[in-house]
């Protein structure tokens, strides 16, 4: 479509709008329509959600696919016979997790809710084991990239074995972001 303006700013528009909408959804199930209704709005009028809905960068499709799996967590709990669910799930985990890295933070805690804090894991385990095994596997080429990287890249400070020292710190960070703004 160009770089338009209204091309650029389409995709991170309608990603809100659905997160808003998936947001209302996921209050309904759970709570009921006035919970439903506060959540989307809260959601909606953020200040975070309305700054980072104003870049062209990656946050409101983060956000859309961190309320869609747990919409889909759910929905699977409520229907456990209903085997797309588990399978949309895992195409949106994907999804996630190559979209951006934070995203991992939120299939762990899935995972925990899945598996240590509901019977879900347990009760209907033919299910949710595949489909999160189905989950790391199709992460673990990320996985093998970022080893290789650790090995080609040395520079990188977070790769750096054991503690952190601060001269360390002082000696790697400052001289490569000497000029730049804080």
């Amino acid at each position: 479509f160009g770089n338009l303006v209204w091309s650029l700013g389409l995709p991170r528009a309608f990603f809100c709008a659905c997160s808003a909408l998936l947001f209302f959804a996921l209050g309904v199930e759970l709570f009921g329509m006035f919970v439903g209704l506060v959540s989307s709005s809260l959601l909606a009028f953020s200040p975070d959600q309305i700054y980072f809905s104003q870049q062209a960068r990656m946050y409101p499709l983060l956000v859309l696919l961190v309320v869609t799996s747990t919409y889909l967590i759910v929905l699977a709990a409520k229907h456990p016979w209903k085997r797309w669910l588990y399978f949309a799930y895992a195409l949106v985990s994907i999804a996630g997790l190559y979209t951006h890295y934070e995203y991992i933070f939120c299939l762990a805690a899935q995972t925990a809710y899945i598996w240590v804090l509901t019977v879900e894991g347990r009760k209907h385990w033919t299910r949710w084991l595949p489909t999160q095994a189905a989950i790391a596997t199709a992460f673990l080429p990320w996985v093998l990239t970022s080893l290789a990287q650790r090995r080609t890249s040395p520079e990188i400070i977070a790769w750096g074995p054991g503690r952190l020292p601060a001269n360390l710190v002082l000696t790697g960070v400052f001289p490569k972001t000497r000029g730049q703004r804080w």
